[in-house]
């Protein structure tokens, strides 16, 4: 194809919350191993994808605005940075054509979510240590809090505000969205901001509690 082309991956830190003690050892004696080997793989994919002509590859990471709910730890900001530095292999030697973009949000099965922090407390930790350069984020309600912590993206960063919700039908005012976008600038240059929704219409089979018809409308 000629066109721009996406693919979204899971994160390998996020799928690491499926090594289960007990259960998995067999296969890999620690969740640090399997997730080692999951970013191998999927390094190997990410490079599959770029020499088919995929244009961005998407890393997905809700978790890292909940990590503490999914995978037990201590200190979160170390935790964090870990996570990060795992998922910063799968872009590890792409070409410098690929787009490599992170998108972090709360969830969004079956318009539910579960992290509730907006970004202030954990943004430094994450912001300036991955290796993205598109950062793709939840913005359309009160629990993402303010663009405050934009002020900790790197300057070759754009930032997609998430500020069109996927959870309900209800549309957006234009106006409200451009005082949003203003407020924004305040810590990046609008040249470095975008605009998108804040996750995919349907997380799963069951989707979300919106209409086709606002979905497209949206």
């Amino acid at each position: 194809t000629d066109r721009l082309t996406k693919v979204a991956m899971p994160s390998p830190s996020l799928l690491g919350a499926y090594w289960k003690e007990g259960a998995s050892g067999g296969a890999y004696p620690t969740r640090d191993s399997y997730v080692e080997h999951l970013a191998e793989i999927m390094n190997e994919d990410a490079h599959a994808l770029a020499a088919a002509g995929i244009d961005h590859i998407q890393l997905d990471a809700p978790h890292y605005a909940y990590i503490q709910r999914v995978i037990p730890v201590d200190d979160r900001d170390a935790a964090l940075r870990h996570a990060v530095e795992i998922d910063n292999r799968v872009f590890a030697g792409l070409p410098d054509a690929t787009t490599r973009a992170l998108h972090i949000c709360r969830g969004n099965d079956r318009s539910h979510f579960t992290g509730t922090e907006p970004y202030d407390a954990f943004a430094a930790s994450i912001l300036p240590n991955t290796a993205a350069t598109r950062l793709l984020l939840e913005y359309d309600d009160e629990r993402s809090g303010g663009f405050a912590p934009l002020r900790f993206a790197r300057e070759d960063q754009t930032v997609v505000l998430g500020l069109i919700t996927t959870k309900r039908s209800d549309m957006e005012d234009p106006d409200e969205l451009k005082s949003r976008i203003e407020e924004a600038s305040r810590y990046m240059p609008l040249d470095r901001l975008a605009l998108s929704t804040q996750c995919g219409f349907g997380s799963n089979a069951v989707g979300n509690a919106i209409t086709p018809e606002a979905a497209r409308a949206k």
